[in-house]
């Protein structure tokens, strides 16, 4: 049996009995992430890629990295990482009873600014299965994702984007969900997350 790999390619302690998944159709549209060429399996997008993407405004840390929004997320992440040594926390929601209230922006951002830390590693899962948005804002492919992963048709290290100059790991939805509710709760969901 093959040892189990997370996100950024490294074997763990446990073994894995899992099959690989069936090859997906590629999507028609020119998606930025490519195979990765390491022993991680998944996919690699460049950080130059993501910093191209002008028109995309939820990638503020790329386009302005001395503003005022960039300088702001840089002290959320330096509170969150007081959180992390004192209390010991290893994840974090962002979250909002609203839609559109930048959850996401603030999500990539922040995903971004932690990882310029390149001794820190980072994973942002998106878990907004009623109106995923990480993916169109990246340029990553739609159907690659969490959800995959979780009906057993992908590996989190093959389902997992990296993040080229950075220590990231990107994992969109991987599409819509009926009832996100059940996903969220569902054990093979919290065990991602662990």
């Amino acid at each position: 049996p093959a040892r189990k790999q997370n996100a950024w390619g490294d074997s763990g302690g446990a073994k894995s009995k899992s099959k690989s998944p069936p090859k997906q159709k590629q999507s028609r549209r020119r998606d930025l992430a490519r195979p990765s060429g390491g022993g991680g399996g998944g996919q690699r997008i460049e950080l130059a890629q993501l910093a191209a993407r002008l028109g995309e405004p939820a990638l503020h840390i790329l386009h302005a990295p001395d503003g005022e929004y960039a300088t702001s997320i840089r002290l959320l992440g330096a509170r969150i990482q007081e959180f992390s040594a004192n209390l010991g926390y290893r994840a974090f929601i962002i979250s909002s009873p609203e839609p559109l209230t930048g959850k996401t922006t603030a999500a990539i951002n922040l995903a971004l600014a932690l990882a310029e830390d390149t001794h820190r590693k980072v994973a942002l899962i998106e878990a907004n299965f009623r109106f995923p948005r990480l993916a169109s804002i990246l340029g990553l492919p739609e159907a690659q994702g969490v959800l995959p992963v979780l009906e057993g048709r992908a590996r989190v290290a093959d389902a997992g984007i990296r993040v080229s100059d950075r220590n990231l790991v990107l994992l969109p939805t991987g599409g819509r969900h009926a009832t996100p509710a059940e996903v969220l709760a569902s054990p093979r969901f919290k065990a991602l997350l662990t």
